[in-house]
């Protein structure tokens, strides 16, 4: 699929498929322009039918008002096929068919009513009440609407007239000449009020010119039948009746005239619109069709000259960057004095193409630097070789003297090694020995650090029960005090309760010297004194004692409090004494924890240094093995040093070659 991708297309490709996104969507609106345009035609050209039909209709509407006995049968046949064409697309056959039954009897008012109904119905069918313009509009409503209703209130009201010609009339017919009179009125201040619209409506003019003198004569004879009709209702009993009735009638001759005069013309000025309007809508199609294809055209024009000037110049550029590719260096590149892009890209091919001679310059420099290297480097070469076969011959008998040393300082080294590792086993069975006894005072001084705790912390529990035994004590002697203060406060109690009851006993007696004094009337008061001053008794008496009981307590409580402040005295000493206690443990804990510490570290260090030791005893034995290795590797660098002497003499023979 590589040849779908954009990236891939040649710019004339490109080019034409940016064409086809500008003409695809250009396409597309110039259909939908035609198509609605062509709409608007079909509109337009179905609103002209419409008209045709109704100027065959009207016609035989106005026939209507001259012929009393209804159309002849060969004039309603004649508009067969008018109906045959038009019927069937407007809908309009049986609104027709009965306007057409009704014209053929005498009934004129009846035929008008339906010729209204169909003449409506046939403006449905051919869109011409949806006309969008208000000058077409506006006729259209005068033709099939008000023209027709306009002729239907003068039929109406030439019937309205009939009982007056024979000069019997009643009230009955007077009030139906009436409504008659101001229908037609009505009628016709409408037919003026549409007519002024459609010319109002028309831009140009044009609808006043061809309707002409039309409604001027139409509205003189409306103004005639209302003149003769009023004249009638004013005097319905008058000699010159007949005479008014035949004005009527000539008037009404003259409206039916005004109004068919008035259709023609209408209906020929509205047929002019439409005409004039789809030849219009053609021209635009055919004018903006014209202008789009040509833009069209100029813009493919363009287009074809963008991709002849993008790509004449590229593919010129391209086969020149071939050629100096290929290694034509002095070819020429083409578009260096444009302006464009195309230009920059010709001008970045010409430095190209410079840096690339350069290159090629610089390269056979390089190739020249290169042989007269190789020349220097040989002549170099040969005088090396003559230098190092002279240094390496004295470097071989060196290495060679250098080996026979060497495996004499290898034995000396493998002896050392050996005396090495013989004094180190000693020491490290020693070191050993140190080391398990420093352990064992190590352990030792822990326990003794632990025991030394374990007092200490007895000591602080003793001293902290001390100091919380003071504290309960002096708690406690709070607590007496406030016992003996309530001890005095009961005795005031006491006090004020022995003054009550020797208050109680004088008024016990007094009640008792009264109630003596009242003889028998007195006597239950005596009796209730009696055991008053009883109570009264009582009372001193259990005062007393309390009171006695109460100092008893006091005394008590006094020695309670001295004895406890004793006891106060005694615990606090026991604590400072366990305090002082307590330090002491702590410093001497300090001093155990200190020696414990110490013999630690020492059994570590005699661990380091049994380690150490054994570090030792490895090495000698490492350098024994060294040695021997030395021992071994002195021989081999001797083998070595005569091999390298044979390889340096071939070598240099190779070279003067």
């Amino acid at each position: 699929m590589g040849f779908l991708r954009y990236a891939d297309f040649k710019i004339s490709r490109k080019l034409l498929c940016l064409l086809l996104l500008v003409a695809v969507p250009f396409g597309l609106m110039t259909y939908s322009y035609v198509d609605q345009a062509n709409k608007d035609i079909n509109f337009a050209r179905r609103e002209l039918d419409g008209v045709r039909y109704l100027q065959a209709l009207t016609p035989l509407l106005f026939d209507l008002s001259r012929i009393a006995t209804g159309l002849p049968p060969e004039t309603i046949a004649a508009l067969e096929p008018v109906r045959a064409r038009h019927d069937g697309v407007f809908g309009s056959a049986d609104a027709v068919g009965s306007f057409l039954r009704a014209a053929g009897r005498p009934d004129a008012v009846q035929a008008f009513e339906q010729a209204q109904t169909a003449l409506v119905k046939i403006a449905d069918g051919s869109y011409l009440t949806l006309d969008p313009k208000l000058d077409s509009y506006y006729l259209m409503n005068l033709v099939s609407v008000v023209l027709p209703e306009a002729a239907t209130a003068t039929a109406a009201l030439r019937r309205a007239l009939e009982p007056f010609r024979t000069g019997y009339s009643t009230r009955s017919d007077l009030a139906t000449l009436v409504s008659a009179v101001s229908r037609f009125e009505r009628v016709r201040d409408t037919v003026q009020n549409t007519v002024a619209s459609a010319i109002e409506g028309n831009t140009d003019g044009r609808i006043l010119a061809q309707l002409g003198d039309a409604p001027v004569a139409l509205l003189q004879a409306s103004h005639a039948v209302s003149t003769a009709t009023a004249h009638i209702v004013l005097e319905p009993d008058s000699a010159p009746l007949v005479r008014l009735v035949t004005d009527a009638d000539r008037a009404i001759e003259r409206q039916f005239a005004g109004a068919a005069g008035l259709t023609r013309v209408a209906e020929t000025s509205l047929a002019g619109l439409l005409t004039d309007r789809i030849a219009q809508q053609e021209r635009d199609i055919s004018t903006k069709l014209g202008l789009q294809l040509a833009f069209f055209v100029v813009i493919i024009v363009l287009t074809m000259a963008a991709a002849r000037s993008l790509a004449k110049p590229l593919v010129a550029l391209s086969r020149e960057v071939a050629r100096v590719s290929a290694g034509q260096r002095q070819t020429a590149i083409s578009g260096c004095n444009r302006s464009d892009e195309i230009g920059e890209i010709a001008r970045a091919i010409e430095d190209f193409r410079l840096q690339l001679i350069a290159a090629d310059a610089a390269r056979q420099e390089m190739a020249a630097i290169e042989e007269r290297s190789a020349q220097q480097r040989s002549l170099l070469l040969r005088e090396v070789a003559t230098q190092f076969q002279e240094a390496a011959g004295d470097i071989v008998a060196s290495v060679a003297a250098a080996s026979v040393q060497l495996e004499a300082a290898a034995d000396d080294m493998s002896a050392t090694a050996g005396q090495s590792q013989t004094r180190s086993e000693l020491v490290s069975v020693a070191a050993q020995e140190a080391s398990g006894h420093v352990t064992s005072m190590a352990v030792a001084a822990e326990e003794i650090a632990m025991a030394v705790n374990e007092i200490s912390r007895q000591l602080d529990e003793s001293s902290r029960f001390a100091r919380s035994a003071v504290d309960h004590t002096r708690l406690t002697d709070e607590r007496m005090a406030a016992l003996s203060t309530a001890a005095d406060r009961i005795g005031s109690v006491l006090s004020v309760i022995s003054d009550i009851a020797q208050q109680t006993n004088l008024l016990a007696l007094n009640a008792t010297i009264e109630a003596a004094r009242a003889g028998d009337a007195g006597r239950g008061f005596a009796v209730v004194a009696a055991e008053v001053k009883a109570l009264a008794g009582q009372t001193a008496a259990a005062t007393h004692d309390i009171a006695r009981l109460v100092a008893d307590m006091q005394g008590a409580t006094r020695s309670s409090v001295e004895s406890i402040g004793q006891v106060s005295t005694t615990i606090g000493k026991m604590s400072d004494i366990s305090t002082a206690i307590a330090a002491a443990f702590v410093e001497q804990t300090a001093i155990i924890q200190e020696i414990s510490s110490n013999a630690q570290r020492t059994a570590h260090l005699t661990a380091e240094v049994a380690h150490t030791i054994d570090e030792v005893n490895g090495g000698a034995r490492l350098t024994t093995d060294a040695a021997a290795q030395v021992h071994i590797s002195a021989h081999q660098l001797t083998d070595q040093s005569q091999r390298l002497a044979s390889e340096v003499d071939r070598l240099m023979t190779t070279l003067a070659a």
